[in-house]
């Protein structure tokens, strides 16, 4: 018999030697996924811009789970260092199996609106006709690299292009980050490569008003939908295993940050 924290730590045997890589793993929902990703694999890459906090979460995720781990400096919307990041990788541990792209989709949004008011401004270029050309993503980053179903969750359209680009033939892509706007992708490469892409609709924005006026009202009580209210260091053992456990009655776990 093993207790809590025994059944914590340990990882099944199912999936030896799985690599794992992490962007944006340094804390929050990243370091949550790294934490879960540890459970399962071997090693587990934490890549951040806060390249500190990285090796903190990497240090800490070898102390807890004895999975090889380490941390890198890592700006994604750059290309050289996801190529340093990814060859550095594959230099300790040989592959990728996973990648969860967990970047800063805000950034990349802010870089997209400063861009277009300089078009507007006459500051910057216009792409005229080719507007719609394939983005241009981080193919060339992950030339070499590719993972067989990695995940997007920042919800930007480069972050998009860069999960698609390091798919391997006949992998499976999901998008789970929320994208506020539409994003253009390459049909083409999907089709020559036989990429599956799948998607959840998470909540409608359009449902949330609704929601908090019901909530203000009364007419729907905040405790039947807030099963807990938990400290984010446990929102893996008290969170994300709870709401996947199966029978569980769990509804939804408010996360102090």
């Amino acid at each position: 018999m093993t207790n809590d924290s025994e059944t914590t730590t340990s990882r099944p045997d199912s999936r030896p030697g799985r690599v794992a890589f992490v962007t944006g793993g340094a804390q929050g929902i990243g370091a949550a996924i790294s934490a879960r990703l540890a459970r399962d694999c071997s090693a587990v890459v934490v890549g951040d811009l806060n390249e500190a906090g990285a090796d903190a979460t990497s240090t800490a995720l070898r102390e807890k789970y004895g999975v090889e781990s380490f941390g890198v400096g890592l700006e994604v919307t750059s290309s050289e260092p996801v190529r340093r990041a990814a060859a550095e990788t594959v230099r300790a541990y040989g592959r990728v199996d996973v990648l969860v792209n967990n970047g800063p989709g805000d950034r990349l949004r802010a870089r997209r609106r400063q861009a277009q008011a300089d078009r507007r401004a006459g500051r910057g270029r216009h792409p005229g006709p080719h507007r719609h050309r394939r983005p241009r993503g981080r193919s060339r980053a992950h030339r070499g690299y590719r993972c067989r179903r990695p995940a997007e969750c920042s919800g930007s359209e480069a972050g998009l292009a860069a999960t698609l680009a390091s798919v391997r033939s006949r992998g499976t892509v999901a998008q789970v980050g929320l994208h506020v706007r539409p994003a253009v992708i390459d049909a083409m490469d999907l089709s020559n490569r036989d990429i599956t892409l799948t998607g959840t609709w998470c909540y409608p924005v359009q449902d949330w008003p609704r929601i908090i006026a019901l909530l203000a009202t009364g007419q729907l009580p905040s405790e039947k939908v807030v099963s807990d209210v938990i400290d984010a260091a446990d929102v893996v053992q008290l969170g994300f295993e709870r709401l996947v456990r199966p029978g569980t009655d769990v509804q939804k776990i408010l996360v102090r940050t």
